[in-house]
Formats: C-alpha cells, structure tokens, sequence
C-alpha cells in the first residue's frame, strides 16, 4: 500500500490511523486474518432437530422449543 496516506490506509482496512503510522515507522507489513473458525456451542448436538422441527411448524414458539430440548436432555 505503498503511495496511500495513513488516513486512506486506516479507512480501508478498519484501523486506527495510529496503527498504520506505528507499523510503517517500524517497517511492518499489516497483518490480514482470515475468517476464524466457528466455535463450539452447547446446541451443536440439537441443530439438526432444530431445524428439522422449524422448517416442520413455522409457527414454533422459542418456549416450546425449549421445552421440547429439556425434554432431549438439555441444560
């Protein structure tokens, strides 16, 4: 990005213009992460069901569901 301004930097890529500046005075490329892989929930065993029982009954209530998983041995 060599050319741009801190400030056009910063709007680009989301960053405090400060960043931009601190990492060109130490000669730092800007890092780019990639999507971070999803975590672990307490319904991944029950997301099947739940959308098996949504696409079954649109008009599911959130209270029935629950009450349906208590029932499925959840906490």
């Amino acid at each position: 990005m060599a050319g741009l301004s801190a400030n056009v930097i910063s709007r680009q890529r989301c960053l405090d213009r400060k960043t931009v500046r601190r990492y060109r005075e130490r000669g730092l490329e800007l890092l780019v992460y990639g999507p971070r892989k999803p975590c672990a929930t307490g319904l991944d065993p029950f997301t099947a069901y739940l959308q098996e029982r949504v696409a079954a009954h649109l008009g599911l209530t959130r209270a029935r569901l629950l009450r349906e998983q208590k029932e499925r041995d959840y906490e």
